[in-house]
């Protein structure tokens, strides 16, 4: 007899949405965030959570540059620089929908 799957048994990591595995990354597995970021082509729209001093922030914009420090992301409020080492979650996100009309 089937039945719903046994919410007990897990399969693995499943990819985001938008991540491609790294070169030499095992199937199925999600790159580090940082990993993420670095990968990524300038001009994607991204968006990274990082810790600040007091807790976490998130930059949602379009990924400007990248080395292997530090990113710089555009937001709606200007430049933000992101250290690397302070990233716990990345990923690639949709385009805004377009504006409503008033």
């Amino acid at each position: 007899m089937t039945g719903p799957p046994d919410p007990t048994t897990t399969t693995g990591p499943t990819p985001a949405a938008g991540a491609a595995p790294l070169a030499g990354a095992p199937a199925g597995t999600e790159p580090a965030p940082a990993d993420l970021l670095r990968s990524v082509p300038p001009g994607t729209r991204v968006v990274a959570r990082h810790r600040v001093p007091g807790g976490f922030t998130d930059a949602l914009g379009y990924l400007r540059s990248c080395d292997g420090i530090q990113c710089e992301i555009q937001t709606r409020r200007g430049p933000v620089t992101v250290v690397l080492a302070n990233v716990v979650a990345a990923k690639p996100v949709p385009e805004p929908p377009p504006r409503r009309p008033r």
